[in-house]
């Protein structure tokens, strides 16, 4: 297991013939442009998911011009912040640097890198309120602390989350359309060549994962050896981004959380706890360190409930929770999986389920119909839903289908116990409903 990054040449983000690729989050900033409430808008995503490129994509496709500031490159953002808060003044200093007229509704504001300059989110949400014709984007890592409390008197902006690319996203990168429109239209694929196509394509997804850099790697050479560059190349960067922001021993402290989750994850319940990292490793040891790499977008959360009855809020068991890294492909790079393990269907069962699990739920996490996600154990009798999701005020079971193994009684007991009277179980390539359970195949969860 892969615990370290290596030094590996620069990877370059584009090459000549690859096609720019469709992001989803597109449609979002585009309704943010042409809503009559529209304020600041802040983009949210972990480090090296393509938050810079989204905005200037976004910028070209729907603007006249785009301002493009890195506020860790442009030193004169600093004097802004420090200067008298008069909006004529800020804006005719971004103009001159921008070497243009910086016209309403027709020029994009984008600052990148917002947290190197301390002060500066409120100062941007400031200048929003007082000229709201103009268009104001944000984006940065690390940024919590920076966020305006009520005694800021300043609007918060409205933020918007970008994921790793998803699976469908991954299908329309490496050109099969086709295969999402069959999906779309029939909830599953059944002609056994197509059914044969796309569980290639989901086995490469799980090695290759939903990276931008890693994507046009495999897009633009077809060479997993490149792929597995690009995966340390990413590592790299999110390192030098933490020394920029915090101590070495954090540093550390972080990548070893970061193994240490994607341990967990092989194991039966994927339960992460703190031994994992050390017999004698604390909750106190690394509650901060846990914050960074959930504020950095590194990691992500799923808490336990004891109770499957809606709010969820209301059952959580602040003892345990689930840790997933970023991105599947990450976690396949950090296990240093052999390439050829991911040419068979074992690599759904591999690490006892862990990155089947991950898969399930990175695509549930970016869908937008998906909301309150949780997981769920109980007792008398024993049972499990790996996810639970809010649906008209009651939370709905998923389970992970077991590849080759009877299935369980797990998606009933929770809806004798709970009154719920749907299911779903997560199978390989398998769709139907029987019982009160609505079986979708793997590679449909982003249609649900």
């Amino acid at each position: 297991m892969r615990c370290v990054t290596p030094h590996v040449p620069p990877v370059f983000y584009c090459r000549k013939g690859v096609r720019k690729m469709y992001r989803a989050v597109l449609s979002e900033l585009k309704a943010w442009k042409e809503s009559k409430n529209r304020g600041p808008l802040f983009l949210k995503g972990g480090i090296q998911t393509g938050k810079t490129w989204v905005l200037n994509e976004f910028g070209n496709l729907f603007y006249q011009d785009v301002l493009y500031v890195d506020c860790r490159k442009a030193n004169y953002i600093s004097y802004l912040v420090e200067g008298e808060l008069a909006p004529e003044r800020i804006m005719s200093r971004l103009s001159t640097y921008h070497g243009d007229e910086i016209v309403p509704s027709e020029t994009l504001l984008v600052f990148d890198n917002v947290e190197a300059v301390s002060g500066l989110v409120k100062m941007l949400l400031w200048l929003a309120g007082e000229l709201p014709e103009y268009h104001i984007c944000m984006t940065g890592n690390n940024v919590g602390d920076e966020f305006p409390t009520v005694e800021d008197k300043v609007a918060p902006p409205q933020i918007i989350e970008l994921f790793p690319m998803d699976f469908k996203e991954f299908l329309c990168a490496t050109r099969n359309e086709d295969l999402i429109e069959i999906i779309e239209e029939h909830g599953a694929v059944e002609d056994g060549a197509e059914l044969f196509r796309i569980i290639t394509q989901l086995e490469m997804y799980f090695l290759v994962g939903g990276m931008p850099k890693a994507v046009v790697e495999w897009v633009g050479t077809g060479e997993l050896l490149r792929v597995r560059e690009a995966h340390a190349a990413i590592f790299k960067t999110v390192r030098e981004v933490l020394e920029r922001t915090t101590d070495a021993e954090t540093v550390e402290k972080a990548f070893k959380l970061l193994c240490g989750a994607a341990e967990a994850l092989r194991k039966d319940n994927k339960k992460f706890v703190y031994s994992v990292l050390g017999e004698k490793s604390k909750t106190k040891d690394y509650e901060a360190t846990l914050q960074l790499l959930k504020n950095t977008g590194l990691i992500c959360e799923l808490w336990r409930v004891n109770d499957g009855n809606w709010p969820p809020e209301q059952y959580i068991d602040e003892k345990s929770f689930k840790l997933y890294p970023t991105d599947i492909g990450l976690l396949s790079y950090l296990y240093d999986f052999e390439t050829k393990a991911f040419m068979s269907k074992e690599v759904f069962a591999a690490g006892k389920g862990a990155l089947t699990e991950q898969f399930v739920y990175q695509e549930l996490k970016c869908n937008p119909n998906i909301s309150s996600l949780v997981y769920w154990t109980g007792q008398n009798p024993p049972a499990k839903a790996e996810f639970l999701f809010h649906d008209d005020n009651r939370m709905i079971p998923i389970e992970i289908a077991k590849p080759g193994k009877k299935k369980s009684n797990n998606l009933s007991v929770f809806a004798k116990k709970y009154n719920v009277p749907l299911g779903i179980r997560i199978s390989l390539d398998e769709m139907g409903r029987e019982a009160g359970v609505l079986t979708i195949p793997m590679y449909a969860i982003w249609n649900l």
